[in-house]
């Protein structure tokens, strides 16, 4: 998030200089959805088309597109692209057996791309874009350059995206959850959905001001799942708010970028990320949280799938002393327990002049069947409570969303290792990701 917020801040001053002209420099997005048309998930695939119509007619949203799978097109599935093509929407190729090109001689994904064509091509609102599997044009110059001329021979328009994101990551965690039978809360889901999305559409506007000088009409990549259905309408307000357009995927395809062709031959990030490559962009630089598994997996877990079953007892490796030496000072936390669970004082002292800088008493506790994290520093006279809301693999989150910071203190203990002492690491955040890590070591046994 901090390499977000340091991209917003290039990006504006570019904006200043290159549209000086201008009033203010317009943010255009379209829609745009992959693997159409899913089969039924949580949701049944028809239920989850016709809410996704629905959404989309109800914030009055242009003509999504949606690039479809051949190998989805059972009887019934095939009734569901009929519905987004009557809907008004567009219905484009996506292969037909969703083959990655890094993998697949050039002739066997020219003969897939075909067989999409042959069952895509009499549908309503049928429009010849084709959108890369996994966005992968080609790793050879030989194969880019193969395909491209096919598409070309073939009147297909590249339908590249600008904004990559792992919604389709999100929608499976949803999925794993409801199958075992997790609480979700869905406000929290709503809100950490819309948010990483909003988030990656800035950033990579942010990414598209530095290095190609200006903000390309943008292409938004989705996927044809539930999580999209819930709360396309919701996402597409809250890009309104940001100052974003919502415009048709065959305007957006009308922007110059679309014949700016990446002379990089990694593109499953998108054109942006691909063109801010050749301008000489860190490809690290270029990595938003919303492309992080591991990260979206933890906010997933933290945040939206509460695990009901957490006990104070699993918190019991945290007796003991624990110590974390940074270059200027020594973190601690001597855990103790307490009648009504386990207790810590916490201190942090200067390494050269043994001065105590700060102390702060914690306590573990249960109250209304929930574990409970107090935290009451010297300096403040009010405790601020996070309630426990995930407990997996020795990793244990507390939240308190209200609270200005931390909002996030996660817990993730590590056994030891070829005598190696026990570890811990804390994670001290906000929501958004800022914030900082300690990583103790056990001084002494659990006493």
């Amino acid at each position: 998030m901090i390499k977000h917020l340091i991209f917003a801040c290039c990006g504006l001053l570019i904006a200043m200089t290159a549209f000086s002209s201008s009033a203010e420099t317009k943010k255009q997005i379209a829609i745009t959805f992959d693997d159409a048309p899913r089969a039924s998930t949580f949701q049944k695939a028809n239920e989850r088309t016709k809410l996704l119509i629905k959404n989309l007619k109800k914030v009055n949203a242009p003509a999504a597109m949606f690039f479809a799978t051949g190998k989805h097109l059972t009887a019934d599935n095939a009734k569901n692209l009929e519905l987004y093509a009557k809907a008004g929407h567009f219905i484009a190729n996506h292969s037909n057996k969703h083959l990655w090109y890094r993998n697949t001689n050039t002739e066997d994904y020219q003969r897939d791309f075909l067989n999409a064509h042959d069952k895509l091509k009499n549908f309503p609102n049928f429009k010849p874009f084709f959108r890369y599997p996994y966005l992968d044009e080609g790793r050879t110059e030989a194969k880019v350059n193969a395909m491209s001329r096919f598409l070309a021979d073939h009147n297909y328009t590249n339908g590249y995206v600008t904004i990559d994101n792992y919604d389709w990551y999100l929608d499976s965690l949803f999925q794993k959850a409801k199958l075992a039978d997790k609480t979700i809360d869905e406000d929290a889901l709503k809100k950490f959905y819309v948010s990483t999305l909003v988030d990656a559409s800035e950033f990579f506007n942010d990414i598209a001001l530095e290095y190609l000088g200006y903000s390309p009409k943008h292409v938004l990549l989705l996927h044809d799942n539930d999580l999209a259905a819930y709360y396309i309408d919701d996402l597409i307000l809250a890009l309104r708010e940001k100052g974003w357009d919502i415009i048709s995927p065959i305007d957006a395809y009308s922007d110059p970028i679309a014949r700016k062709i990446p002379s990089t031959l990694f593109t499953g990030q998108g054109r942006v990320a691909a063109l801010a490559r050749d301008n000489g962009a860190q490809p690290n630089l270029l990595v938003h949280y919303a492309e992080d598994e591991a990260y979206l997996l933890q906010q997933f877990e933290t945040l939206v799938a509460a695990n009901k079953q957490c006990q104070i007892e699993q918190l019991g490796f945290l007796k003991g002393q624990w110590e974390y030496r940074s270059n200027k000072n020594i973190f601690s936390e001597h855990w103790t327990i307490s009648k009504d669970g386990l207790q810590a004082l916490g201190k942090v002292i200067n390494l050269q002049t043994g001065k105590t800088l700060s102390k702060e008493t914690i306590k573990l506790t249960r109250r209304n069947n929930q574990v409970i994290y107090s935290a009451l520093p010297q300096q403040n006279p009010k405790v601020t409570h996070f309630s426990l809301a995930s407990c997996h693999n020795n990793r244990y989150a507390f939240i308190n969303k209200e609270h200005d910071f931390p909002q996030l203190i996660v817990y993730q203990y590590q056994a030891p290792e070829s005598g190696k002492r026990e570890r811990l690491k804390v994670d001290v955040h906000n929501l958004n990701g800022k914030g900082f890590t300690l990583n103790y070591r056990r001084l002494n046994d659990r006493r």
